[in-house]
């Protein structure tokens, strides 16, 4: 309980605290950001991503061309679709099969 003095002042207990057994003082940032690169550098081993040594490294003994989409060269060959070229076709033989019914129709009509 609480002891004050004549002017209404808490007088603090005199009393030692006692801490827990296997107390430890908590964490300070600094120990948590190195624990947590720490942590995240050994996922990083495990998962066979790249280290700071291979990230750094910018020499490339094979040439490899990058283009972009919108590069071209001046003579491309233009892509059609292959279901446009079928109906083309189709459509070229329903004109030639109709020209060779109307033939049969006035041949047989003029007959």
């Amino acid at each position: 309980m609480a002891k004050y003095n004549e002017f209404g002042e808490q007088i603090p207990d005199q009393r030692p605290i006692e801490l827990p057994l296997n107390y430890k003082a908590p964490e300070t940032l600094q120990q948590t950001i190195q624990r947590m690169i720490q942590v995240e550098s050994f996922r990083a081993g495990q998962n066979g991503l790249e280290t700071e040594e291979e990230a750094d490294d910018f020499d490339c003994d094979d040439e490899i061309e990058f283009t972009s989409q919108y590069e071209f060269t001046e003579m491309e060959i233009e892509h059609v679709p292959s279901s446009h070229v079928e109906r083309k076709a189709e459509e070229k033989t329903a004109e030639k099969n109709e020209v060779a019914e109307n033939e049969e129709n006035l041949a047989t009509a003029n007959s």
